[in-house]
């Protein structure tokens, strides 16, 4: 009888996912899933209806340890509590891995504990976590995780991210589609930039108080000594005119070092004012990198679909126009073909002919057909050629250099030296 009773009662396992990065310096979940040695045939066990297992990486092995334990019986229940994509690309971001193998990981991690889901359907449930964020009624533990171990930066470059890349965006959206509920990230990146900042004059703020303080310690040290070798002379030299006058000579000292720390506290504020100045300045700067990024992406994407329209379709008109396009190109003296096949070997490994992969493929992955063409400053200097998604170089050899328009960014040279 009490065996039945205890079959009929339901198992809970749930499993956190990648929570290391965001824990304090003891771990609040001892038992790692992937650890269990063995576990796919004496099965998980799980203690008072209840078990908290954690699982830094969604791997077959562990995939197959929850399956094996879910299939010992109906009453066994899996909740999966996955990480929200900007704490964790910005946690992996130090970890030496390019930004592409980050993204490359998580999704894989996603796809495969959907995919775990949709075959598992009535025994499984899932949920986002941001940690230190609570919903609802999302776990306990998930309040005691925290993001003060990343730097903002990071969290700024994880949520342009998520913005950029669409299979990243797509991955995230049929996780929040196959889950009860998700905790939404709710830092925007104006804060994400004032916490950057802070962070970027806090220890030169630091610094300077350290500085400032260590000085003020040796002045008080010094008149501590001067105060104590004053007693001592007053004590011997009592009601001495002699002694007050030197006692009073000293608080005067002390008054003077008193104006010049309130002086260098004034420039300590001058030099805070010249860093803000600074910041800005860097601030507009990033915002001219970012308008020139626009349209090169502006241009990229109108550029891309009508080669793609016209590799798709077998468009006659392309295929006519395009010996023309390379009789303009390889009459150029901006396309120079030795130096293209030296910029570029995988150029002259694929064995395309230079001046048609410059055409098709070259100027859209941002390569020069010279050094004499710079075609990211081409886009870049003249919007409107960006907005047409021409091909930069063939713009500039029918319009361009008819309208005096530059072909690359003009080389500063240094003044010749004056002959005594």
């Amino acid at each position: 009888m009490q065996n039945d009773m205890k079959s009929a009662q339901k198992a809970l396992l749930s499993v956190y996912v990648s929570t290391k990065c965001f824990e304090s310096d003891d771990a609040f979940i001892k038992e790692d899933l992937a650890g269990l040695e063995g576990a796919a045939q004496k099965g998980i066990e799980v203690e008072n209806g209840s078990k908290a297992m954690s699982a830094e990486e969604v791997t077959e092995n562990e995939v197959k340890l929850l399956l094996d334990w879910l299939k010992k019986s109906a009453d066994h229940h899996c909740h999966i509590i996955w990480p929200h994509p900007v704490p964790w690309l910005a946690a992996n971001m130090d970890n030496g891995q390019s930004a592409k193998e980050i993204l490359w990981l998580w999704c894989s991690q996603a796809n495969a504990v959907v995919d775990f889901y949709k075959k598992n359907r009535s025994q499984v449930t899932m949920e986002g976590y941001v940690p230190g964020v609570s919903v609802n009624d999302s776990p306990s533990l998930i309040s005691s995780l925290t993001l003060k171990k990343i730097p903002s930066i990071n969290l700024l470059m994880a949520s342009q991210l998520l913005l950029d890349e669409k299979f990243l965006q797509q991955s995230y959206s049929y996780l929040k589609a196959c889950s009860v509920q998700v905790a939404p990230f709710s830092l925007s990146s104006l804060e994400l930039v004032e916490k950057c900042k802070e962070e970027a004059v806090r220890p030169l703020v630091a610094e300077q108080l350290a500085e400032e303080n260590g000085l003020l310690l040796e002045q008080l040290l010094v008149v501590q000594e001067e105060l104590e070798a004053n007693f001592i002379k007053l004590n011997e030299f009592k009601r001495v005119k002699k002694d007050y006058e030197l006692v009073l000579n000293q608080l005067h000292q002390t008054q003077e070092q008193l104006v010049e720390n309130t002086a260098g506290t004034q420039h300590y504020k001058k030099q805070a004012e010249s860093r803000q100045k600074t910041i800005n300045v860097l601030k507009q700067e990033q915002q001219v990198i970012r308008h020139q990024f626009e349209r090169i992406t502006q241009w990229l994407r109108t550029s891309g679909q009508r080669h793609a329209a016209a590799a798709y379709r077998y468009s006659r008109p392309f295929k006519r126009a395009l010996p023309k396009q390379l009789a303009s190109i390889k009459a150029s003296s901006f396309f120079d073909e030795q130096w293209y096949c030296e910029q570029y070997p995988d150029v002259k490994r694929s064995g395309i002919d230079p001046a048609e992969h410059y055409l098709k493929f070259g100027a859209i992955e941002g390569r020069n057909p010279s050094d004499c063409f710079d075609t990211y400053f081409y886009l870049c200097e003249y919007p409107d050629v960006a907005a047409s998604g021409q091909n930069p170089l063939l713009h500039y050899i029918r319009y361009g250099q008819h309208e005096e328009r530059l072909p690359a960014k003009p080389r500063k040279s240094l003044p010749a030296p004056i002959q005594h």
